[in-house]
């Protein structure tokens, strides 16, 4: 009797760790999502979102979001199905639609997809910190409140030579470069900074991002081309600091 309870144990907890494992033989899709993060890195995109539907239309049958990894897996009987993938941050239209056939007892493996994913770091513009800095940088070449925009971007100082030379720091260590423009006030002194902010230009910061010491500065008779932007090889953020 005490035998045959034991048995019944095993048997519950056998069953137990099938249902929550899933069964070896399941079929499916999965995949991974990606983004570039703010220095140019090819990473796991998290919480992007992957919808399924009968190839034929209609409601969707299944709906997962990637993990912090930007991987993503989904079970599905064997059928024809269409994929959507939602992996950029307004989430409004697809990033990438697929049809796929599910074969029994075959998980198929889907491409990799990369999105743009509101992701980069600093979010949704910059730390208190960074944007204090940013201010008092503003008041010192007689930027006029409420002119003022910024561009931030991460970089590696390598890439970053391309606006500002050669520097000591090493080829891939992590650097901010930020472009600073807006209207100068009738007051501003009158200064190389000033004189190009008036004429259209910009001011260029190469910056320490964990003290935020301004580590080199460059000024420009004219904003910055896409050519120049798009060297630096990471993502950037547009955004006005008051």
């Amino acid at each position: 009797m005490r035998f045959a309870r034991i048995l019944l144990v095993v048997a519950l907890v056998a069953v137990a760790l099938t249902t929550a494992c899933g069964s070896p033989h399941s079929s499916g899709i999965t995949g991974r999502l990606t983004r570039l993060d703010f220095y140019g890195h090819v990473v796991g995109l998290e919480n992007g979102s992957v919808v399924v539907r009968p190839a034929s239309g209609g409601n969707p049958v299944a709906e997962v979001q990637s993990a912090h990894n930007g991987r993503y897996s989904v079970t599905l009987p064997p059928g024809r199905y269409e994929v959507e993938i939602y992996a950029d941050w307004t989430g409004e239209f697809p990033s990438a639609t697929e049809q796929v056939t599910v074969r029994e007892r075959e998980v198929t493996r889907l491409g990799p997809v990369r999105g743009q994913g509101w992701m980069a770091e600093p979010r949704r513009g910059a730390q208190p910190a960074l944007r204090r800095e940013l201010r008092r940088w503003a008041k010192d070449v007689g930027l006029a409140r409420e002119t003022v925009q910024v561009g931030l971007y991460g970089a590696h100082a390598g890439t970053a030579a391309t606006f500002f030379g050669p520097t000591e720091l090493a080829q891939d260590d992590h650097v901010y470069v930020v472009l600073l423009r807006g209207k100068t006030t009738p007051e501003s002194p009158a200064t190389p900074e000033t004189d190009a902010l008036r004429q259209g230009g910009e001011i260029a910061y190469l910056v320490d991002p964990r003290t935020f010491a301004i580590l080199q500065t460059r000024v420009l008779d004219q904003p910055a081309s896409d050519e120049q932007v798009r060297a630096l090889g990471g993502q950037g953020v547009g955004f006005l600091i008051y």
